[in-house]
């Protein structure tokens, strides 16, 4: 099961999928993704099985429409001896190859196109790891945004290893942005517009409006010089004008993965509260900032202190129930 199921908030589905491998002995092996869509009473309403010819290691993450699955198949091969062995860790045994990474488009059982085929692009090479949001234009095509760094020399994570990070090394991160026309079997990918030279790291829209057209994204913000830092603020792009909202502190205040609470009062996409972990390594401890997600730029509204600091952390979710 991966870490990354998403919500289909129209439909009121989570969307989740697991994944195995199927070993050949005179053929490529076979990645077999198998998808499976929940109500809310965890009742399972569809289940839909894919399988990627050829696929070292699984997708990272995926993306979802109102009719389509979309997942990023990186370049890579894997290393299974030194693993076995013991030798290495997975990661250390994954390295991208000099092929392009392909993008498969799979119909969901109970959206409009479910009588077509599954159909599989291919871009230029690059490593996608989060997908930010997925949506269907009025012209037909999908529109897709996701995190990730150009292809790099050497290993998988290159020096995401030992007592800190090398960034000196390490491929920056940044907002892609990939237009799939289903009709013409085509495909644009770019460097998201109004965020070319910006290192960023993993980008959320409202909740509400995953699957939808949106407006806003939020991510880590890390410079706009387009170089591998470590991130210390919070971006927001506006996908329609292009403008940004940056908020950034000290270089060595280093903040993580937001959290997009929306505001349950009101309809508008960027009503809402971004809630981000930070740690400050100056006064050694970690603090929750909150924003206005409208107001991005004027800095937290609250932050709230711990006593002490919290390990660097991944990945996060709000619900309105209490339970204290």
């Amino acid at each position: 099961m991966t870490a990354h199921p998403h919500i289909d908030p129209v439909r009121d589905r989570l969307v989740t999928w697991t994944w195995g491998m199927e070993v050949a002995l005179r053929s490529p092996n076979r990645l077999v993704i198998n998808l499976a869509e929940y109500d809310s009473h965890w009742r399972c309403t569809s289940q839909t099985q894919y399988k990627m010819p050829g696929a070292a290691v699984n997708p990272h993450d995926f993306a979802l429409t109102d009719n389509y699955y979309v997942f990023f198949e990186n370049a890579l091969s894997f290393e299974i001896l030194p693993y076995l062995l013991g030798r290495k860790s997975p990661a250390d045994c994954l390295k991208l190859l000099s092929k392009p990474t392909k993008v498969h488009v799979i119909p969901r059982p109970d959206g409009r196109y479910v009588s077509n085929k599954p159909f599989a692009l291919e871009t230029q090479q690059w490593f996608s790891i989060h997908q930010a949001c997925a949506f269907e234009r009025a012209d037909g095509q999908i529109e897709v945004y996701s995190s990730g760094w150009p292809a790099t020399e050497g290993g998988f994570l290159t020096s995401w290893s030992g007592y800190a990070p090398d960034f000196d090394a390490i491929a920056p991160t940044h907002l892609w942005q990939t237009l799939i026309n289903p009709n013409t079997k085509t495909l644009v990918h770019r460097l998201a517009p109004g965020a070319e030279k910006d290192c960023i790291a993993h980008p959320h829209v409202n909740p509400n409006y995953e699957t939808q057209p949106c407006r806003y994204l939020y991510m880590p913000y890390c410079n706009s010089i387009g170089e591998s830092s470590p991130p210390t603020g919070y971006m927001r792009l506006d996908l329609q004008t292009k403008e940004k909202q940056i908020w950034s502190t000290h270089p060595q205040s280093f903040a993580e993965e937001p959290v997009y609470v929306p505001n349950s009062e009101s309809k508008q996409e960027d009503s809402g509260w971004l809630l981000g972990l930070m740690y400050d390594y100056l006064k050694d401890r970690s603090s929750l900032a909150i924003f206005d997600t409208s107001h991005i730029t004027k800095g937290p509204i609250c932050r709230l202190w711990f006593t002490h600091y919290l390990a660097h952390g991944l990945h996060g979710s709000w619900i309105n129930a209490y339970y204290g």
